[in-house]
């Protein structure tokens, strides 16, 4: 989509012109990016990002017909950033394109809502993956394990090929599944809460994933397919629960006191 919105090809994205490839690239200087920075503990997008984006932007393009602005976790923005952005993006200068990636919109306010054209991308085929990870050189036969682990999102299953810290997460939500019953499954999410910060959101990615593999498979073969001790209305509801503290969590609550919900909302403690 920034590619579309720089190319000036007839048909855009043509993805053959200097500015396409610029943008593929990720070297095109009319693309702009706004992310949480580095060091921020919080992970948070805040008024000192937005303040430099609006620097940015108040220079002349470089190609001169415009910018395309990526703003990467959004939903990570404090409500004092998205009210620094909102005159920005209510005029956004001519030829200026503002695309905000977000995996909810609940945290983002209503007025940047409201501004906005709201887009959901669906998950892939495992034909269309399939498509995606050979043009990429990704073998045959790492593609089916890599679709499912990859709940058919494509960057991520990029991100996870070879990943030793995202298999040891996927092993540890597995071992929560894993049966023992509820002691057990208590005591793992306990250890959960001592997990650092950049395994914190990789924990609930990973169990979401999980939890979405388990209801397909069990949708497919059954109810008996579903983990030891484990019912479909159960993966249901710590499907919802594991979503709800990602939530919380993308909200500026702390890792252990939405893990603290996770399990007190599953076993009612």
């Amino acid at each position: 989509m920034a590619a579309a919105a720089l190319c000036r090809a007839l048909a855009r994205p043509c993805g053959a012109c200097e500015s396409c490839r610029r943008v593929l690239a990720g070297t095109h200087p009319d693309l702009i990016e706004m992310k949480a920075p580095g060091e921020s503990k919080s992970g948070a997008i805040g008024v000192d990002e937005v303040r430099e984006l609006t620097r940015e932007l108040s220079e002349k393009p470089f190609g001169g017909d415009g910018r395309a602005v990526l703003v990467r976790d959004a939903h990570k923005m404090t409500p004092p950033a998205q009210n620094a952005l909102l005159k920005t993006l209510e005029e956004p200068g001519a030829g200026t394109v503002f695309l905000l990636l977000a995996e909810q919109e609940e945290p983002l306010l209503p007025t940047i809502r409201s501004r906005c054209r709201i887009i959901r991308l669906g998950r892939l085929s495992l034909e269309e993956m399939r498509r995606g990870l050979l043009l990429r050189g990704v073998p045959e036969a790492e593609i089916e394990a890599l679709y499912e682990r990859s709940d058919g999102v494509l960057g991520r299953a990029l991100e996870l090929r070879g990943n030793e810290e995202v298999q040891r997460m996927e092993a540890f939500c597995a071992a929560l599944l894993g049966g023992g019953g509820e002691k057990a499954m208590i005591a793992r999410l306990y250890e959960a809460a001592k997990f650092e910060k950049a395994e914190q959101a990789l924990f609930f990615d990973r169990l979401e994933a999980l939890l979405r593999r388990e209801l397909a498979r069990a949708a497919r073969e059954g109810e008996s397919s579903a983990p030891p001790g484990f019912t479909s209305f159960a993966l249901h509801s710590m499907m919802k629960e594991t979503l709800l503290a990602k939530k919380r969590l993308s909200s500026n609550v702390g890792f252990a006191s939405a893990i603290e919900q996770l399990f007190g909302r599953l076993f009612g403690g």
